[in-house]
């Protein structure tokens, strides 16, 4: 990820949240419903499938679908976050699990509206 966005990417985060796996145990990307999560994590947040993380492989896959993003969930294996920094990374890590969260809640009571694509990213 470094080799491919030096220019943004100075911090990583891998977490195992439970809505993103969720999310990624189903295959369904993470619509964004919230403001922050457009503005922060830059969008929808794609899904993997499932891969053996450390192949060249699930390397690839995951680097394609960073590619104008700032979170990936990895099918069966958590979601990866990257920013500017380490703490960036951890705040969009952060923002994307509650837009998770909030997006799984909505499911349940009727269709989920997406906000608005031009939010400014921070």
């Amino acid at each position: 990820i470094y080799r491919n966005r030096p220019q943004d990417v100075h911090g990583i985060v891998h977490v195992h949240s439970v809505y993103a796996n969720a999310f990624g145990a189903v295959g369904k990307p993470i619509m964004p419903i919230l403001g922050t999560a457009q503005a922060l994590v830059g969008g929808e947040v794609p899904v993997t499938p499932f891969l053996h993380f450390g192949q060249d492989e699930a390397q690839k896959m995951m680097i394609e679908k960073l590619k104008d993003r700032r979170a990936v969930v990895l099918g069966g294996h958590g979601m990866t976050c990257i920013g500017r920094s380490i703490e960036m990374a951890y705040m969009v890590c952060q923002f994307a699990e509650e837009n998770a969260k909030c997006y799984y809640v909505a499911l349940q009571i009727g269709e989920p509206k997406r906000v608005p694509t031009d939010i400014k990213r921070t």
